[in-house]
């Protein structure tokens, strides 16, 4: 099988598995995300910093975000700052305001 066809069957696939995931209403939260490939900083996010931001866009606050991914606070700060560095910004409202402002 050529790689042309096997990544063609492949990304049908994932799409599939997208729609039934849609479907499940398992993707809202995805929704309100910028897409990656149009903001780099985004594509260098690990899975758990996407995972706080994504809380944070949905007005979580810190403790609640600690709280329902068993961290501790601090450990979310810490991604959060390196989550700042990522998109040059200081803080949450800068960071809120910036992802906004790409949608």
């Amino acid at each position: 099988m050529a790689v042309d066809s096997r990544v063609a069957e492949l990304e049908a696939r994932l799409r599939r598995i997208a729609a039934e995931l849609k479907a499940a209403g398992l993707m809202d939260d995805v929704e309100i995300f910028p897409a990656a490939i149009d903001h780099p900083p985004l594509a260098e996010l690990s899975g758990r910093q996407r995972e706080i931001l994504i809380r944070l866009l949905n007005a979580q606050r810190v403790s609640l975000i600690a709280s329902e991914l068993y961290l501790s606070p601090s450990t979310v700060r810490n991604h959060l700052t390196t989550i700042f560095t990522k998109f040059g910004v200081h803080s949450q409202a800068e960071l809120l305001g910036l992802l906004r402002s790409w949608r």
